[in-house]
C-alpha cells in the first residue's frame, strides 16, 4: 500500500548526499547515528522543517514523519534551511506507525502526560544514553504539537523520556524538544553528566528492561494484546472494569518481562483457549 504523500514526496528514497561516502563517525554520535526521530502527525510545516534542522545538527542522520497530510517538500527545504539533503526522510501513513515501528530494538516516547500505575518506565533526558539499549536501532516517538502523543502512541513505548520544564509554562516548541533530546544523544561530556544526574535524580522510575534491546518485534506485542482484550470481552472479564484497563495493566507487567516471539505465542494460546471457551460456555445457556 503506499501512502498518500508518495506522489508529491520522495518516500523511503534517501537524499542523494546520503549516497556520497561519509567520514567516520565521532564517538560522540554513534547513539545519534544509531537514533531515528519519529513525529506522530504533525501539524505544522515550518514545525518539520525545524526539526529536520535540529536533528541534523545533533547527527541524527534519519527521521519519519507518521502523517496522512500531504507535504510540500520544497517547503521543507525552505523551513529546514535545506539541511533536509543531509537527512533520510521518510513518510508513512497513521495506520503504518506498528509496521514502521517493527524494526527498532527499543521505542521511547517525548511527554509531560500525567502518569498512573501503568504507564512506562520513565527518566530526565539529562544523561539520556545512560537509559539506552547499546545495540540496535531506537525511536524517539514526539506527538503533535497540541495534543503530544496519544494514548495508543505511549503504548508502544517500552519508556519515555521527560524534559524539566517551568510549571509555570511547561510546553515546549516541537523542534526544540527534538534539539534537546538530540543534543543529550551526542553531548560530549556525557560520563560526566551521567554520574551527576545519577546521584540527584530522585523522580526517575527506570526497570532494567526499559533499556533493554526488544526481543519481540512490535507488531507481535500488538497482536497479543489485541488478541487478549478480544478474548476478555468475550469473558465479560475482569467483573466491574474494562477489559481495556486489564490490558493497561497486563501491558506495564509484561514491558517488564520483555517477552520473546516465542513467550507471546504462548500466551496468544492461553487468550484464545479462553475465548473459546468462553464462546462454549455462552451457547450452552
Amino acid at each position: 500500500m503506499s501512502h498518500p504523500n508518495s506522489t508529491q514526496n520522495p518516500i523511503n528514497e534517501p537524499s542523494k548526499l546520503l549516497n556520497q561516502e561519509i567520514p567516520t563517525v565521532p564517538s560522540r554520535y554513534l547513539y545519534a547515528k544509531r537514533s531515528t526521530v519519529v513525529l506522530c502527525r504533525p501539524a505544522d510545516i515550518r514545525n518539520i522543517g525545524a526539526v529536520i534542522r535540529a536533528s541534523v545538527n545533533f547527527g541524527i542522520s534519519k527521521m519519519i514523519v507518521i502523517s496522512d497530510q500531504v507535504w510540500e517538500i520544497e517547503a521543507l527545504y525552505q523551513f529546514s534551511s535545506r539541511a533536509i539533503d543531509l537527512i533520510d526522510l521518510q513518510f508513512q501513513p497513521e495506520s503504518h506507525l506498528v509496521q514502521t515501528l517493527a524494526p527498532y530494538a527499543q521505542i521511547i516516547g517525548t511527554t509531560r502526560r500525567d502518569r498512573d500505575e501503568y504507564s512506562p518506565s520513565y527518566f530526565s533526558v539529562t544523561g539520556l544514553k545512560a537509559h539506552l539499549a547499546t545495540q540496535g536501532q531506537i525511536a524517539f516517538l514526539f506527538g503533535n504539537e497540541k495534543f503530544g502523543l496519544s494514548k495508543e502512541e505511549l503504548n508502544l513505548c517500552s519508556a519515555t523520556v521527560t524534559i524539566p520544564t517551568s510549571d509555570q509554562f511547561a510546553s515546549m516548541n516541537l523542534s526544540h524538544a527534538v534539539a534537546i533530546v538530540a543534543y543529550e544523544l551526542s553531548r560530549p561530556d556525557f560520563d560526566k553528566v551521567a554520574k551527576l544526574e545519577a546521584k540527584m535524580d530522585t523522580k526517575s522510575e527506570v526497570d532494567s528492561c526499559s533499556t533493554q534491546t526488544l526481543r519481540a518485534p512490535l507488531p507481535v506485542s500488538q497482536a497479543f494484546y489485541q488478541i487478549a482484550q478480544d478474548a476478555l470481552q468475550t469473558a465479560q472479564y475482569p467483573p466491574g472494569h474494562t477489559a481495556e484497563n486489564f490490558i493497561q495493566k497486563l501491558r506495564s507487567i509484561l514491558n517488564r518481562a520483555n517477552l520473546d516471539h516465542a513467550e507471546y505465542s504462548f500466551m496468544t494460546g492461553l487468550f484464545k483457549e479462553l475465548k473459546r471457551k468462553s464462546q462454549t460456555s455462552q451457547n450452552q445457556e
